[in-house]
């Protein structure tokens, strides 16, 4: 590279100076160092940076604008129970002033008939003796024989029969016939064993006489009408069975027939019936042949009926009485019930003793829970919600997890009532 130098040329003095001329100046080439090649950052870098940023710009936004707590409270709780006697009446019984302290009552009425077969278990045993006729023979001569009533006539085979009533046997004539009568006998006992064919009759009651053998008697037909056996019939006790039987049943299908009628939501205390009348009667009579006889009834039952949704409010009413301004019954909690304690069917009054028990909770200010807990670590937030009137303890909820405290926009605060664990 050249070198070059500049000279500066002062004109003498006196001389007429010309204007100066402008120099000439070359341009000085100054030479350049070689450059560097220029170094990238890697790729892989470059994108982690890029998403450390975008995940911190992220967090930042959530935490600052969609951040939110929920806090679950449980609110102190307690049991109420109430007790009261409740009157239904008549609906135009019901004076003005006493609206709100009556229930309104529903008098019924039902007339039941009905028949019912029965079977009879009585037993009877039923007997008949043997009858028939015995010729009896005299073959004394010219001497009658005088045979008292119950004379006794012993067959062949030892069946004993008895005379119906006093006869006289007439003796034999002479040199022809004895003399002969014939004479109704009856079997000593029942039963179809003296049902015996002809045959041939001695008295035992002449045995060691002459007359033994003079005086005996034959049959020419059967004896019959002999027999022993067992009948059923209807006793006593099958007629008061039945009678009671049917009374029942028939009360049992008024009782039904008068809870079908009953409106929608109306019950009868098994108390509050009353069987007005009851007539129960039957032909059959103690005694008679008979395997089944009828027995008819007819009753009148009397009731009174109440809605139970009306004695359900009627008890509300009396909780209510019973709760703070800052209480609220948990109405799942609420069991309701009533005992039987007197009827009066002629002023068609009931009167039940009623009770109801449920969970009282305390009513408990949100907007109150939320300001204490604005803003605060968890932990911190939970002592100062727990100080809210009302509340029993509470439980928070961040959202996202990595949120350490609660918003400060109550907005984005929400407080909700846990009764599930009452």
């Amino acid at each position: 590279m050249n070198n070059r130098r500049l000279v500066d040329i002062t004109p003498r003095s006196g001389a007429r100076q010309k204007p100066p001329a402008v120099p000439v100046v070359s341009p000085v080439l100054i030479p350049s160092k070689p450059q560097k090649p220029r170094r990238k950052l890697p790729r892989s870098f470059v994108l982690s940076a890029l998403a450390l940023c975008l995940v911190f710009v992220s967090v930042l936004g959530i935490h600052l604008f969609a951040a939110k707590a929920t806090i679950r409270v449980t609110p102190d709780s307690r049991e109420v129970f109430v007790e009261q006697e409740v009157l239904a009446a008549k609906k135009e019984a019901i004076l003005p002033a006493q609206a709100g302290e009556v229930i309104e009552a529903l008098p019924l009425t039902k007339q039941q008939d009905g028949t019912r077969l029965f079977s009879a278990t009585g037993k009877s045993s039923k007997q008949g003796q043997a009858r028939g006729v015995i010729t009896v023979y005299n073959t004394r001569p010219s001497t009658p024989q005088i045979l008292v009533a119950n004379t006794r006539f012993v067959s062949q085979d030892g069946k004993l029969f008895r005379s119906t009533a006093r006869v006289v046997i007439q003796g034999a004539v002479q040199g022809g016939d004895p003399g002969s009568l014939n004479v109704d006998v009856v079997a000593a006992e029942a039963g179809e064993d003296y049902n015996i064919g002809p045959s041939s009759f001695s008295l035992p009651g002449l045995a060691g006489s002459v007359l033994y053998t003079a005086i005996y008697g034959k049959s020419s037909a059967p004896m019959t009408g002999g027999s022993k056996s067992e009948t059923t019939v209807v006793a006593q006790d099958d007629l008061d069975r039945g009678k009671d039987m049917i009374a029942t049943e028939l009360r049992e299908q008024a009782k039904q027939e008068l809870r079908k009628q009953l409106p929608a939501g109306y019950e009868i205390p098994e108390d509050a019936f009353l069987v007005e009348s009851s007539q129960t009667s039957s032909l059959a009579k103690a005694g008679a042949e008979l395997s089944q006889f009828n027995v008819t009834g007819k009753v009148r039952v009397l009731a009174i009926a109440f809605s139970r949704s009306a004695l359900n409010d009627f008890l509300s009413r009396s909780m209510q009485k019973e709760l703070s301004l800052r209480e609220t019954i948990l109405e799942r909690t609420v069991q309701s019930g009533y005992t039987f304690k007197n009827v009066d069917h002629k002023k068609g009054a009931l009167l039940l003793a009623g009770f109801s028990k449920g969970k009282a909770y305390a009513t408990v200010q949100k907007q109150d829970v939320a300001l204490r807990v604005q803003g605060k670590a968890p932990d911190m937030a939970i002592r100062q919600g727990e100080a809210t009137e009302g509340v029993k303890n509470l439980a928070i909820s961040l959202w996202p997890f990595w949120e350490w405290r609660v918003p400060t926009d109550l907005n984005r605060i929400n407080v909700s009532l846990g009764l599930d664990s009452l």
